[in-house]
């Protein structure tokens, strides 16, 4: 029976050696145990294990402790403790960056990365740019903001959010990502133990996969609004201080019956906001049916706030020069105004309002011009027919949260439930277009990009429910053909030079990690984001995000 052999810089006796590989981005360790040295023990170096005429190499490997110990069978010996090359990449410099982020409802070209892209970002900052990728998509866009934070701490979110890990692998071999759930079968060869258990886990019947609250742009029918004097708003004709004779008879510029008739305060206020100051009242032409047809609104209040951009134009900003909405309407322009031919014109309810000074509300869904919006009907004055269109969410009103666009998979037809997949990266967007007589003349949507991006979850939620079942197997020799992949967790190797009561042996396990003296692959997730805090972080960008939305 062939011994095994170990070898490390500066170790002069070794007698024996335990090292067991898990996946992930932590470091494991290597356990050498030696006669007792005088002599340092090199920092860094290569561990080698040779059975046989078959070797296995760990380069780059990490001095982290050494203690004596003693039994009856063995003695003294040293037991020095080492771990993998991955130790190195807590060092690596911290890594900023914001990609697959939107301006002006528009995703960025230049910072638009897959996540196969982003992967290698982070794996570069790590040293290992000869990483194999593939298994990651090169079709899905994740949102990620890195500010001066750990690349070790950022892959294993990354990674773990989309059901993968990392293999380092031996020898010269690249650092692998592997898919979850999908790796190669333990053979029964030179196996002298073999432990199956049957996973009770119950499989969903569907894969949800939540989007981020979705965005319309549409337009909305205004009324002519006036404040009062506690600062609410009421349509013009309800205004505490509105003309016995109506506002029909009121010259706009001057509002002359209102300073004849009431208070100072009163008419400061009437000539700031009548025929100035409008709001949304119902969507254009005059309904609440949602544009697109999916429902009926039970009040106009739940598109507040708007947000202060559109979803069809990326060039508009708002930056002073760009309007981020459009106005249309029916309104008196004089000759000579604002560029207008050298005659008094009325304009139609189609025709866009440019030029003017307008304040936007998102808030309450408030315009308010400059100068007085009218036109005149014979001898009346009567307020602009105004249109605006402008972006917003739809708020549900049993949950008090905006509607966000889900898509439902079938994962196993005799399943149960569901599985909840949220991706608020991207959203739903409608965008409805118009016709004669401010009427919808067809409506665009993302859905199929939506749907798109859904099947790729879904496809990887699959496969972390593809397995029935886990194995572990002790092999009687070392083989150093075992690898780490999506579905073998964690492989071992018992090295001993055949002086000591342990002899030479590997084991691996399929599905599951059968080393208990380091912590599971989700214990290391779990105390990595706990102890930086990146699920906080990650829900104060989402609403960091979310708040951009609306402000842009």
């Amino acid at each position: 029976m062939p011994q095994g052999l170990i070898s490390y810089p500066s170790i002069t006796y070794p007698k024996g050696c335990v090292y067991s590989q898990s996946l992930g981005v932590h470091p494991d360790r290597i356990s050498i145990r030696c006669r007792p040295q005088t002599t340092a023990i090199a920092s860094t170096g290569t561990v080698t294990l040779s059975y046989g005429v078959s070797t296995l190499t760990l380069p780059s490997c990490v001095f982290d402790s050494a203690r004596i110990t003693a039994d009856v069978a063995d003695g003294f010996l040293l037991s020095v403790v080492l771990f993998d090359r991955r130790e190195y990449w807590r060092f690596a410099a911290p890594i900023s960056g914001a990609y697959n982020i939107y301006r002006g409802g528009v995703q960025v070209a230049s910072k638009k990365k897959t996540l196969r892209e982003l992967a290698t970002i982070l794996l570069t900052q790590l040293g290992e740019a000869s990483a194999v990728v593939t298994a990651l998509s090169n079709t899905i866009y994740p949102e990620v903001r890195w500010e001066c934070e750990s690349p070790v701490k950022a892959l294993d979110q990354l990674l773990t959010e989309w059901g993968f890990s990392l293999s380092l692998g031996f020898d010269s071999e690249a650092v692998t990502v592997v898919q979850l759930g999908t790796g190669a079968t333990l053979g029964a060869t030179n196996a002298m133990m073999l432990s199956s258990t049957i996973d009770p886990t119950i499989r969903p019947h569907w894969v949800r996969v939540c989007f981020g609250p979705s965005i319309m742009q549409a337009r909305f029918k205004l009324e002519a609004v006036a404040r009062e004097a506690d600062g609410s708003w009421v349509p013009i004709a309800s205004a505490s201080y509105a003309p016995a004779a109506g506002w029909e008879k009121e010259e706009p510029n001057i509002l002359s019956n209102v300073w004849i008739d009431e208070t100072e305060a009163d008419y400061d206020l009437a000539v700031a906001t009548v025929y100035k100051a409008y709001r949304i009242k119902k969507f254009a032409p005059d309904t609440l049916n949602i544009p697109d047809g999916s429902g009926t609104l039970t009040s106009i209040q739940q598109c507040l706030p708007l947000m202060n951009r559109l979803l069809d134009d990326e060039s508009i900003r708002d930056d002073g020069s760009y309007t981020p909405y459009r106005i249309y309407g029916k309104r008196f322009v004089p000759a000579n105004y604002g560029g207008q031919p050298a005659k008094d014109i009325t304009t139609t309810i189609d025709d866009e309002i440019v030029g003017e000074t307008v304040q936007f509300d998102g808030e309450t869904g408030i315009i308010i011009f400059d100068k007085p919006q009218f036109w005149v009907d014979g001898a009346d004055f009567k307020p602009a027919e105004l249109y605006l269109e402008a972006s917003f969410n739809i708020i549900d009103l049993t949950y008090n949260s905006p509607y966000h666009y889900e898509k439902d998979t079938v994962l196993d037809a005799a399943g149960y439930g569901y599985r909840g997949v949220a991706y608020p990266e991207l959203e739903g967007r409608v965008v409805a277009v118009y016709g004669a007589s401010q009427t919808v003349s067809s409506t665009s949507n993302n859905q199929a990009t939506l749907d798109a991006i859904a099947a790729i979850i879904t496809t990887s939620v699959a496969s972390q429910y593809s397995t029935i079942g886990s194995q572990v197997v002790v092999y009687n020799i070392p083989i150093f053909s075992l690898r780490c992949d999506g579905a073998i967790h964690q492989v071992q190797f018992v090295i001993s030079d055949g002086t000591q009561h342990a002899g030479s042996y590997s084991m691996a396990s399929r599905n599951q990690e059968f080393d208990r003296f380091i912590m599971t692959r989700d214990e290391r997730t779990a105390s990595n984001r706990s102890n930086l805090g990146i699920l906080m972080d990650r829900s104060k960008m989402l609403l960091d995000r979310r708040k951009e939305r609306t402000d842009d």
